[in-house]
């Protein structure tokens, strides 16, 4: 089963450098896409990091997003891949099948 980790800006550079695959979203609970990613994920078993939109305001603006939701694929301090927006398709190709 997987689980949503609610994470906040703090641990945000912890989290990327560890080892292993590690899915970061940021985004908003209750937000129509937002939604539907998390629900991919969980549907594949797949832990998230997941952060919300309004908690990391210093954190967006460090990554330079204006959009959500963003979704990063990170694997052992490196980002493979990163979609802004929800891109269902991609998202299932490119990092649901790496980490599978």
């Amino acid at each position: 089963m997987t689980m949503t980790i609610q994470s906040d800006q703090d641990n945000y550079y912890d989290i990327i450098g560890r080892k292993g695959y590690q899915i970061i979203v940021l985004g908003e609970i209750g937000e129509t896409w937002t939604d539907e990613v998390l629900h991919m994920f969980e549907r594949e078993e797949l832990s998230v990091q997941f952060f919300s939109w309004q908690n990391c305001i210093d954190l967006r603006l460090q990554l330079e997003t204006v959009y959500y939701p963003v979704i990063q694929l990170w694997r052992d301090g490196n980002l493979k891949a990163e979609y802004v927006g929800y891109h269902n398709e991609m998202i299932k190709e490119t990092i649901i099948e790496q980490i599978k």
